[in-house]
């Protein structure tokens, strides 16, 4: 007879070591202390060459192999696409309305140009 409390079902193992999200937390963690500690160690001008090296090389060359590891597919572009197209709708209506209402050049560029800057059209970017 089986009770609420015991189960026949056997316990999945333990699993060996941490998960990869975790070790890498806190490899993350342990740099990030370690650059603390050693922060007021280096001058001035050496910190800015550090800086300027992580900028221009390994930042480029992180964000370049995460980008090769994600597959694009056409349905993915779908998206962007749609709002390109948006923004170029956008802009033709600020034109014609642009036109419409204002008779000097110069109002017509900054009605045209405040008229197609509306948020929406950049929130298909995000």
């Amino acid at each position: 007879m089986s009770s609420w409390f015991s189960s026949s079902a056997q316990a999945p193992p333990p699993q060996e070591g941490m998960s990869p999200g975790v070790e890498k937390a806190l490899a993350f963690l342990i740099l990030a202390m370690i650059g603390r500690l050693l922060k007021h160690r280096f001058s001035a001008p050496q910190l800015a060459g550090v800086q300027r090296l992580i900028m221009d090389a390994t930042l480029p060359c992180t964000i370049f192999k995460a980008l090769c590891a994600v597959s694009l597919d056409v349905e993915l572009l779908r998206w962007p696409l749609l709002g390109v197209a948006f923004v170029i709708v956008q802009l033709a209506a600020a034109a014609v309305a642009s036109k419409l209402f204002f008779a000097d050049t110069i109002r017509q560029q900054t009605a045209r140009y405040q008229l197609a800057t509306a948020a929406p059209g950049l929130s298909a970017f995000v």
